[in-house]
């Protein structure tokens, strides 16, 4: 059945959706998925798809108080381990002056969580971060190998204040 479409017929099919063409993508499209037997998918399985390191910030309305914010961010954290996350670290960085006024605000409560998830979670976490208006701002990113690395390093000490407090007081002279 396939013989009688030839080449050019199926380029013209791909490339061009002109209505000339609808019939004879209609009969391709059905001829092609009567010669392609692909096997059903198993009731129990699901598809794997690849594990990536995220870092999200959110920013939370000042007007939060600290049981709210509790509340929020478990929902959160819920709705990632019900897509099968595993939390490496979660941060609150606490009620921080803007760069700009969002929604008349010009302080937001910065907490940061950095996870591991498969990569259709996130569009979902992302609409619930939209649909919550306690949120002001949120930016999800995907870790790199360094950016692993430096949370890795700065989780150990190794990076930022604490490397800073434990370089001063060792390069002190002590007296004796």
């Amino acid at each position: 059945v396939l013989k009688n479409f030839q080449k050019f017929d199926i380029s013209v099919l791909i490339f061009c959706n002109l209505p000339i063409y609808k019939r004879k993508m209609q009969q391709f499209f059905a001829v092609l998925s009567v010669c392609i037997s692909l096997p059903s998918p198993k009731k129990n399985h699901t598809l794997k798809f690849m594990i990536n390191n995220y870092e999200t910030v959110i920013i939370f309305s000042p007007i939060l108080g600290e049981e709210d914010l509790k509340k929020a961010v478990k929902k959160y954290k819920k709705l990632l381990q019900d897509h099968d996350a595993t939390i490496v670290e979660e941060r609150n960085w606490g009620l921080k002056q803007l760069a700009y006024p969002i929604m008349a605000k010009s302080n937001g409560i910065y907490y940061i969580i950095e996870f591991k998830v498969d990569t259709q979670a996130i569009a979902k976490l992302e609409v619930e971060y939209k649909r919550d208006e306690n949120i002001l701002r949120f930016l999800t990113t995907a870790l790199d190998k360094y950016g692993i690395e430096y949370n890795e390093k700065r989780r150990a000490g190794l990076v930022g204040k604490e490397r800073k407090n434990k370089t001063n007081s060792s390069t002190q002279p002590t007296e004796a």
